[in-house]
């Protein structure tokens, strides 16, 4: 019997807690302070845990999380990150600093290294302090995460995609599942990110992060042809990869606010986004020759869009994280633990 606590320490933070292949126990940080989102370290989530299921320290085999680089300054300011709010001005230059940093330290393996292995003490020490000394930490990357945050039995032979804003140096990431390890196909850059995209707007448009759905809300009242041939050339798909004309959107999408209405931008941007994600599907079910999709990553809590899949007529069967944004990735993390947990070991 094998017990593993997956946590998460960014944004919708929590901790999940399997017992022998099966999820006994999942809490997040922001339904226990009852807020509508929080950051940082899962402290009351793991808590909650080991109060519910009786464990002490020799009773978890195995700890993994996530978001394996990048994380650092945030993971040692805790205190700081977890008293500020996720649902800031994404555009912000202070914003952009720090998704630079995060995501720019995938490409630079020395220093990847280096803060990766000081992640790994930071969290060790906070685990510490709860009395959690397990047999293994295991660190899972945060697209892997996401795909096994959609992962089922049912759908072992499926194609799977992950799309979201971006974490550890990747927007998202295709490939399947074989004996329940996940093999990765081909993986999407942080500065071709479609769900950069979609929270730029969202952001643009007065509203917070996480509130994404009332800009997909917003498209449903505009002309999506309005502003289409613009945003057309923002991202298109190049030899079945996503690409983006930038990651920092505050310029053109200014320029798209003083020309048309927040709703046919909306529409525009929604109706693109669409295009090039099923167009990115419809190319890896013709050279995988796969009949079943997963799909999971923030992009894919756009109900639109995942309407639009589900009537792909060459796909026998669809199915979405139950979780697909950052408040899956302790259940993928332990899941991910589990089914491979030889990911990356200290």
């Amino acid at each position: 019997m094998t017990t593993i606590l997956g946590i998460s320490d960014g944004h919708d933070p929590g901790a999940c807690f399997i017992n022998d292949e099966k999820i006994v126990s999942c809490f997040w940080e922001n339904k226990l302070e009852n807020k509508d989102r929080v950051s940082g370290f899962p402290y009351l989530s793991i808590k909650k845990i080991l109060e519910r299921h009786d464990l002490r320290s020799g009773n978890i085999d195995i700890v993994a999380y996530t978001d394996t680089w990048g994380r650092l300054p945030f993971r040692i300011l805790n205190k700081f990150y977890r008293g500020t709010t996720p649902a800031s001005d994404t555009e912000s230059m202070a914003n952009k600093i720090a998704l630079i940093y995060q995501n720019g330290i995938y490409y630079l393996p020395v220093i990847r290294k280096l803060e990766s292995f000081l992640s790994k003490k930071v969290i060790t020490k906070r685990l510490e302090k709860m009395n959690i000394r397990p047999k293994k930490m295991i660190t899972v990357t945060h697209h892997i995460a996401h795909a096994y945050a959609a992962y089922e039995d049912s759908q072992k032979d499926a194609l799977l995609i992950t799309l979201d804003g971006y974490g550890d140096g990747l927007s998202g990431q295709i490939g399947f599942y074989k004996d329940k390890r996940f093999i990765t196909i081909v993986s999407f850059p942080f500065w071709n990110s479609l769900g950069l995209l979609y929270g730029a707007l969202t952001s643009m448009l007065g509203y917070k992060e996480g509130e994404e759905s009332r800009t997909m809300e917003l498209a449903k009242k505009g002309d999506p042809n309005s502003a289409y041939l613009t945003v057309k050339r923002f991202i298109w798909l190049e030899n079945s990869s996503i690409r983006t004309k930038t990651f920092l959107w505050k310029k053109q999408l200014s320029s798209l606010l003083k020309a048309y209405s927040p709703e046919d931008i909306a529409a525009s941007v929604q109706k693109r986004v669409e295009e090039v994600v099923i167009a990115l599907i419809n190319s890896f079910i013709q050279t995988t020759h796969k009949d079943k999709l997963c799909c999971s990553g923030g992009v894919f809590s756009n109900t639109l869009l995942v309407e639009k899949i589900k009537v792909l007529k060459n796909l026998q069967s669809v199915h979405v994280a139950d979780f697909p944004g950052d408040k899956g990735i302790c259940i993928g993390t332990a899941l991910a633990a589990y089914y491979n947990n030889t990911l990356c070991t200290y």
